[in-house]
């Protein structure tokens, strides 16, 4: 099972669903009624809604740290030997910070 899948069956929304009527993940990639193999078109919308927020996040995360790496780097004082450089840098990575941490302190 994949983890986006995984993490999407421990959600409430998964949760009650199975609960109400159980499912089972079908070989055709959906989810089907446990009983009659009927096609769960609403779970299977929500799973795809899931995974497409997942995509999302992920990509954001990345480029989180990519920008995690820039302020690493720009933190190195041997960047530069220009003093003026160095305080504008060190100004640009405390904003990127409070930018990540969600805003202003």
């Amino acid at each position: 099972m994949d983890k986006c899948r995984e993490a999407f069956e421990k959600t409430r929304t998964f949760k009650e669903f199975d609960a109400r009527s159980p499912v089972v993940f079908s070989n055709f990639g959906g989810y089907v009624s446990a009983e009659d193999g009927r096609p769960q078109v609403y779970l299977n919308g929500a799973l795809a809604s899931y995974q497409e927020q997942q995509k999302r996040i992920d990509e954001l995360q990345a480029k989180v740290e990519a920008v995690k790496q820039l302020i690493g780097e720009y933190k190195d004082p041997a960047i530069t030997s220009d003093k003026s450089f160095q305080h504008g840098l060190l100004l640009v990575v405390d904003e990127l910070e409070q930018a990540l941490k969600g805003g202003e302190e």
